[in-house]
């Protein structure tokens, strides 16, 4: 994906230096979702190319994301801040080109621009939610990671026997994921929960491992095995906080 993503960067000629920031931006991204999806892309039936070209395109929007993320935490260290600010444009036209060569049908192209906007109001939010609670995580977690899910699924399965399932199934990755990843990297979205939020946003996340479960697709049991025992095991700690001391 990687490499098909460098390609997209090569067809505008853009000026060396300018080019040697994006493929900065791209690295740092890299891999992303992408072993996702592919995954997805073979839960679909895709060839291929065709699972390489969607996803490749996927990772254009991401490497956006990532780059924004890191920008707005102060965690852009590969690339100078200011033309960082500039690459995060470049990615973004990159993606546009890629997604209207895909040649979607122009109903799910259009669903897929509402579902980065989504995630994007999500990310702004995010950068004012203090204090965090349960309900302003799952608003923030559901845009930030559901609906930027929900578009790459869009991609992924548009024109397949998946395609009805792309936002059932990007909620509930999203609720799992960056959940598993808050409690991995002691997120403060998480980890200053008052613990009665803590374990509402856990039982709801393990409720949804369940779901991605009974989906018995690639990409869903993918993060069930990533992600499933670490939520267990975090449910059964703040169910029982005095397990510890015994």
């Amino acid at each position: 994906m990687l490499r098909r993503a460098l390609g997209r960067l090569a067809a505008p000629r853009l000026d060396p230096d300018v080019d040697r920031l994006v493929v900065g931006a791209l690295r740092a991204a890299a891999p992303g979702p992408c072993p996702l999806l592919l995954h997805a892309g073979r839960d679909a039936g895709l060839g291929r190319t065709d699972a390489v070209d969607r996803a490749s395109t996927c990772f254009l929007a991401f490497s956006a994301f990532n780059l924004s993320d890191d920008l707005s935490d102060g965690d852009c260290n590969y690339l100078p801040p200011a033309q960082a600010q500039a690459v995060v444009l470049i990615l973004n036209s990159l993606f546009v080109t890629s997604l209207r060569d895909l040649h979607l049908p122009s109903d799910v192209e259009a669903q897929v621009h509402l579902d980065l906007l989504a995630a994007e109001e999500a990310q702004v939010l995010e950068l004012s939610s203090a204090p965090w609670n349960a309900a302003r995580l799952r608003i923030v977690t559901d845009g930030i990671a559901g609906r930027q899910w929900a578009a790459y699924l869009r991609v992924m399965w548009a024109g397949t026997p998946m395609e009805h399932l792309s936002t059932e199934v990007a909620v509930n990755i999203g609720r799992v994921g960056l959940l598993a990843g808050d409690i991995n990297t002691a997120d403060p979205r998480f980890a200053t929960l008052p613990p009665l939020d803590q374990r509402s946003v856990l039982e709801d996340a393990h409720n949804r491992v369940r779901a991605l479960e009974s989906i018995g697709a690639r990409v869903a049991q993918s993060v069930v095995v990533d992600c499933g025992p670490l939520i267990a095991e975090k449910l059964a700690e703040v169910s029982d906080p005095g397990a510890d001391a015994r």
